[in-house]
């Protein structure tokens, strides 16, 4: 009988047009002012649970102040964020909300924490982490050197850490250490068998990319049979125009994973060159020109080697002021890739090896700032923060096109608000996405 009237009551609120909650199909987490170098006190984070529409509401205690670092990832039990100096795990509840810290430790304690905190120079930072795809592993980059000959010794590295179920952290290997060059940059492939670091010369400022093979605990190593490479990757590149000497090069570690063993990358065309251009290894050869930018899709063998199919007769040019990683993004089923470009974003679709083609045009989304950092959930939303507004943008994507969500661009998201893109740096947000 009371199943009855319960099931009756939830009929009348349909039929009175009365909304009903359902369950969130993901949660956004955004932090303000959470890359000041050395910075260990608490930074706001706001939590959001997420509608089918991309609607947004913000969850209750939001926002939160004790949690320390910054937002690294999460694995869906359990956020990651990294200090200066400590990584530390956090318990989510299935409503979204982060509990009391669960563990730390001290990455500047262990084998290639050594850099950790020293000020570094240009796009290098002096501690940052990547999660890896299984949410199991964290890695952290550390760089202690000033770039073009500083006084400051060279030293860059990277540390494997394993997060347990139940948010453990425990310190694994220093797989990677250099004494030439700061670490700029790492890619897991969407299979976990690989990872792609960049790293920028500190005798020229040329880029050098590193495969890394991943072993079954986690731990990242060079892959034996992949040498690194300054910009053009063996064994093929996008076949050029015939008849010419122009070839394409990876400008400015851009690069995205989809699920398997494939890269949506950002290649630049470059002619009259006999030799790797000053974009990429710090030279500077006469009459070595860069042209326009493209969009390639690459594939990653067995054997950790890069390999494309593409042409230059079917590579799509991308947006205009398209430069870094932090632009170039697929989502989790990577077949959309997201790209932005100043102020707007483009869509494009992805298959595999196949060649990148538009799914869009380009969406302004305002009249100053870029678009940094983004986000995919698993239900179709993509999410870019506007870096000079602080605002919060939400499209709903899918090969049919693009919707933005109600209520979107969001202001009500932590940020402490700068008047001019120079001052971008003194008021930084960071984003991530936990899908249900």
């Amino acid at each position: 009988m009371k199943r009855a009237n319960a099931l009756l009551s939830l009929l009348a609120l349909l039929s009175t047009g009365v909304a009903v909650a359902s369950t969130p199909v993901a949660y956004v987490y955004v932090q303000e002012d959470s890359t000041q170098t050395g910075n260990t006190a608490p930074s706001p984070i706001s939590v959001y649970a997420v509608a089918s529409n991309g609607t947004l509401t913000q969850v209750k205690g939001s926002p939160l102040k004790q949690i320390a670092g910054v937002l690294v990832g999460n694995n869906g039990s359990h956020i990651i964020t990294l200090d200066a100096s400590y990584l530390h795990s956090y318990p989510v509840s299935s409503g979204g909300v982060i509990g009391a810290q669960d563990s730390e430790i001290n990455a500047s304690l262990y084998a290639g924490g050594s850099c950790a905190g020293v000020p570094s120079f240009q796009w290098a930072q002096p501690n940052f982490a990547v999660m890896d795809h299984t949410g199991e592993f964290v890695y952290i980059i550390s760089n202690g050197s000033n770039l073009y000959g500083s006084a400051v010794p060279a030293c860059s590295s990277l540390q494997t850490f394993k997060v347990s179920k139940t948010g453990v952290l425990t310190f694994l290997d220093n797989p990677f250490s250099s004494s030439d060059q700061d670490i700029l940059h790492l890619t897991a492939t969407g299979n976990n068998k690989f990872a792609l670091l960049t790293g920028q010369s500190t005798a020229n400022g040329g880029l050098v990319y590193t495969t890394l093979v991943r072993a079954s605990n986690g731990d990242l190593s060079p892959a034996p049979n992949v040498a690194p490479f300054n910009g053009t990757p063996n064994p093929a590149q996008p076949t050029p125009k015939p008849s010419s000497d122009s070839y394409y090069a990876w400008p400015q570690f851009g690069e995205s994973p989809d699920p398997t063993d494939h890269l949506a990358v950002l290649v630049e065309e470059v002619a009259g060159c006999e030799s790797i251009p000053e974009a990429i290894a710090g030279t500077n050869e006469a009459g070595c020109v860069s042209e326009s930018t493209y969009l390639a899709s690459y594939t990653m063998n067995s054997k950790g080697q890069l390999s494309s199919t593409n042409t230059w007769e079917n590579l799509p040019l991308a947006p205009a002021e398209t430069c870094c990683a932090d632009n170039l993004m697929l989502n989790p089923a990577g077949a959309i890739l997201a790209v932005a470009a100043g102020t707007d974003v483009q869509f494009f679709k992805f298959d595999g090896a196949s060649p990148i083609t538009a799914l869009t045009k380009s969406t302004i989304v305002g009249d100053s700032g870029t678009l940094s950092p983004m986000a995919w959930d698993n239900a179709n939303h993509f999410y870019a923060l506007n870096n000079q507004s602080g605002k919060l943008h939400i499209w709903t994507v899918t090969d049919k096109g693009t919707v933005e969500a109600p209520g979107s661009p969001y202001s009500n998201v932590p940020f402490c608000g700068y008047s001019t893109q120079a001052d971008a740096p003194k008021c930084t947000q960071t984003l991530i996405v936990r899908s249900n």
